[in-house]
């Protein structure tokens, strides 16, 4: 909280005695009803209710503003996991927006969220852009991205070349998990059949 107190409100305590002493402090006047040290524990207590108050107005700021309030995309990463657990996907898609102002604001790890956000909210599309993005990334965020394409084409559009083509890309974006690496090999070869059984017809 003290971290947060400087970081936020550029508020330095003085004095103030560390919150790990408190406990053995009450323990004291518990046992031998000595105070000498109550007052400070009451001015810590107090300054941390402030802070408290202070710090719940401006999550409640940054929530009800749609992340104008914040200006690094970290922030506004973390406020769209939030709007996602609640199902508010417009107020996803705004915080999206005010993302993609800033250079290299996308993690992969924000990108891959903010596409799945997408997929539930039935924005295919948006979804499919930031999915086309991430497969040139080669990390682990690539192969759902590459996944999530395979899926996209082979389901939606019936397009088992453009299906295929993921899938195995998807084996070259690093370590695989056997469990995974297996399931990837099944969807490899069910594609391979399909595209073989047009083929033949």
């Amino acid at each position: 909280l003290t971290n947060l107190e400087r970081q936020l409100f550029s508020f330095y305590r003085t004095a103030d005695i560390p919150g790990y002493l408190v406990p053995s402090v009450y323990f004291e006047w518990l046992s031998a009803q000595e105070l000498s040290q109550m007052k400070a524990v009451l001015e810590h207590n107090r300054f941390d209710i402030v802070s408290l108050y202070f710090l719940t107005n401006l999550i409640s700021e940054a929530y009800l503003s749609e992340g104008g309030t914040l200006e690094h995309p970290e922030d506004l990463h973390s406020l769209s996991r939030f709007y996602e657990r609640r199902r508010e996907n417009t107020r996803i898609e705004k915080v999206y927006n005010r993302v993609k102002q800033f250079d290299n604001g996308f993690s992969p790890a924000a990108a891959l969220h903010f596409a799945r956000s997408f997929k539930r909210a039935q924005n295919i599309q948006e979804s499919v852009k930031i999915w086309e993005t991430l497969v040139t990334e080669k990390s682990s965020e690539s192969f759902w991205a590459c996944i999530e394409l395979a899926q996209y084409y082979e389901h939606q559009l019936k397009d088992f070349e453009n299906a295929l083509e993921y899938a195995e890309a998807a084996s070259q974006c690093g370590r695989i998990s056997d469990k995974l690496l297996l399931a990837l090999n099944k969807r490899v070869s069910r594609l391979t059949k399909k595209l073989n059984s047009i083929g033949e017809n």
